[in-house]
């Protein structure tokens, strides 16, 4: 039955994730009162009770509306979890009571990681003192830096206290073109970090550890020991626990940008790829026989389930990785009860269960371009591999991996091209070369470690993995140094990534029916695709802006006009040139000049950067729009009479924390408008005539 029918049919859960998913979506950027959601909730629930009562006969032709009250239904409850997913809507969530508490009771849900000076790791807390002696239940997540003298006293799943009075609000930078992490941290349900120092830290004795942070604590950092016991050469080593546990935080800069720019940095991660070949692995060593008794086939399953599980905990849990299981998870299930599943329904099944767990995947990057990338092999590759039926057993391999590579290819690439403003050039041919290398290194780095304990075995095989990852890089560093291995720049609004998924779904329409109405439609969004760029780049050519990076202890600030940068800079300061290139690209800046000078006018805005004591006071009798302090200065009262009404006065991030603390308290006791770019990230303010 299911042979005949049209895709759409059978995967019927597809309609039940969209509107699930729009949900999630329109909560997290127009955030609805929940009483609201609610409310509105219990009406579309009941409407669908009442429209299912025997007695009440609904003519045929309306039939559609028992099919919008559960669409709105699964819309209304998407808002819903993610209003109730997010800790910060909870009433004992510590960013609301902080005050309230002395101590915060927490436990180490990280290994502890040198970044630097300090050492960092994540703390969940659970608990706090009051200010009267009680233990209250409190709820929150902190991104803790510690000194390395402390790092060996902790151990993953340990219990430590540690002041409240140490956290602080995770600063959001505002840097345009630049990585969120205040997002990124959010969307994990970390709001807030600390620095620590060794007397805050409190390590109870004969506390009993957490069992699930203590079991995946000691399973990693067994991994890293067998690394670092048998893999040779010593390079391997990072990327090999890239590859057995997700664990990134070693691997060299430029060579995972490498990975990034030749399209394959998936697989120097654990993926579902890498979850998918030890899935089978454990098929094979299994030998599920579905003739066999039922008790055995139920225990080889259970059996093969665990160990899938328990390695994708191990790797970090990422959402693609958590993808892999549960869809592994439904395979199993369904082999055993002799019922076939369709992969689109499968697929539709584990995304709808897993927002349902964490509507914040939505907006996970690995969550997107896993499900993309699935989605693309599942309908594009069989088609792709009958284009060509190569004779030789060898070319038939590399075309059906080139085949999946550029089946996945299809629907991710409007995801990364949104997201990271760029598209790799070489991705096939990456593909082909480090694919293979990489399952292979997979599977013998697990077989290293299983056999750690028989000589001889382990350092055989822990070189043949080193070497076969030395090779790998090799390959990729090779191909990366290729001229154009990747295209920058490419700069898409949201609408056109919308538009780029429809004009897929309308060509591949158009292919499989051949009717002319989808051809039209496919030129519409070509068009309309073309035009929201054309709209894109006018209104940039147009942009006047005045932007101050936000990165503490360098100065970052420039005028930028149309596709031209002009560098306003204090000779003395250090200069933020990694943002500079990352606004450039999202700006779309072709041409920087250096704009040197104290006071700069443009059109009928002034800025003023005094370049010391001594020039500010010049400055202030210039009546200046912009005043911009890169310098300490002793800011005298009479000044202040001086500025315009509309002046602003701007710390820059290259003054000293304490100096902008001392000047930020005066400015603020006088009433003068400033701005603290360490506190409230980087400045964007349009100079564009209103």
């Amino acid at each position: 039955m299911w042979g005949r029918a049209a895709k759409w049919k059978r995967a019927p859960f597809i309609r039940l994730l969209a509107p699930l998913a729009i949900g999630i979506w329109l909560n997290d950027h127009s955030q609805p009162a929940v009483s609201s959601i609610a409310i509105s909730l219990l009406a579309s629930i009941a409407l669908l009770f009442v429209l299912q009562v025997k007695w009440l006969d609904i003519p045929y032709r309306y039939r559609w509306i028992p099919g919008i009250a559960i669409t709105l239904a699964l819309l209304l409850t998407g808002c819903l979890l993610h209003y109730c997913g997010r800790i910060e809507n909870r009433d004992d969530w510590i960013g609301t009571n902080c005050h309230d508490y002395t101590y915060f009771k927490s436990i180490v849900a990280s290994h502890p990681v040198t970044k630097g000076k300090y050492c960092k790791v994540t703390l969940k807390v659970f608990a706090g003192i009051t200010a009267s002696g009680k233990l209250r239940t409190t709820r929150g997540s902190v991104i803790a830096y510690i000194s390395p003298s402390t790092q060996t006293a902790l151990v993953q799943g340990s219990t430590v206290w540690f002041p409240s009075g140490k956290i602080k609000p995770i600063i959001e930078t505002n840097n345009p073109g630049a990585f969120d992490f205040k997002a990124f941290a959010a969307r994990q349900d970390i709001h807030h970090t600390a620095y620590l120092n060794d007397g805050d830290l409190v390590i109870p004795a004969g506390q009993r550890h957490h069992a699930y942070y203590s079991i995946i604590g000691k399973l990693q950092k067994s991994f890293h020991d067998m690394v670092s016991r048998f893999i040779q050469p010593k390079p391997s080593r990072a990327l090999a626990l890239a590859l057995l546990i997700g664990y990134r935080d070693d691997l060299d800069k430029e060579l995972l940008q490498a990975y990034v720019n030749t399209g394959v940095v998936h697989v120097i991660a654990v993926s579902g790829m890498h979850l998918g070949l030890i899935f089978l692995l454990l098929q094979k060593i299994t030998r599920l026989n579905l003739t066999a008794k039922r008790k055995v086939l139920w225990l080889k399953s259970i059996l093969v389930l665990i160990c899938i599980w328990v390695f994708s905990l191990t790797a970090g849990a990422s959402a693609s990785v958590i993808r892999a299981a549960f869809m592994f998870s439904f395979t199993q299930l369904s082999n055993l009860l002799r019922k076939s599943i369709d992969p689109a329904q499968l697929l539709s099944c584990s995304a709808f269960c897993l927002l349902c767990f964490e509507p914040e995947w939505l907006f996970d990057a690995g969550f997107q371009l896993s499900f993309a990338a699935l989605t693309g092999i599942i309908y594009y590759q069989p088609a792709i591999t009958s284009l060509l039926q190569p004779q030789n057993k060898i070319l038939q391999a590399l075309w059906e991996l080139s085949a999946v590579s550029l089946a996945a290819q299809i629907l991710t690439l409007p995801i990364s091209i949104g997201l990271f403003r760029q598209t790799p050039v070489y991705f096939l041919l990456g593909n082909i070369l480090a694919v293979p290398l990489s399952n292979i290194a997979l599977v013998l780095g697990l077989v290293t470690y299983f056999l750690q304990w028989i000589p001889k075995a382990p350092d055989l095989f822990g070189w043949v993995t080193g070497t076969l990852i030395q090779w790998m890089n090799h390959s990729i560093t090779s191909l990366d140094q290729l001229p154009g291995s990747v295209i920058n720049g490419l700069q898409w609004t949201f609408l056109q990534v919308i538009l780029a998924f429809t004009l897929i779904l309308t060509v591949t329409l158009c292919f499989i029916t051949t009717r002319r109405i989808f051809l039209m439609a496919s030129l519409i969004l070509l068009f309309l695709f073309g035009l929201e760029g054309f709209r894109d780049h006018y209104l940039q050519s147009k942009q006047e802006l005045l932007v101050i990076y936000h990165r503490p202890g360098r100065s970052g600030i420039e005028l930028i006009l149309g596709t031209s940068s002009y560098l306003l800079y204090h000779p003395k300061t250090r200069y933020s040139q990694d943002l500079q290139r990352s606004c450039h690209s999202f700006y779309r800046v072709n041409r920087t000049k250096p704009l040197p000078g104290q006071l700069i006018t443009y059109k009928n805005h002034k800025i003023a950067i005094p370049w010391n004591h001594s020039s500010l006071p010049g400055m202030l009798e210039q009546q200046p729009d912009y005043l911009i302090l890169t310098q300490p200065v002793y800011w005298k009262p009479e000044w202040s009479g001086k500025l315009a009404p509309t002046c602003l006065v701007i710390l820059d991030a290259s003054l000293p924390e304490k100096a902008g603390k001392k000047l930020e308290t005066i400015l603020q006791q006088q009433g003068i408008r400033y701005y603290n770019i360490r506190k409230k990230g980087a400045l964007i303010s349009d100079l564009a005539p209103q």
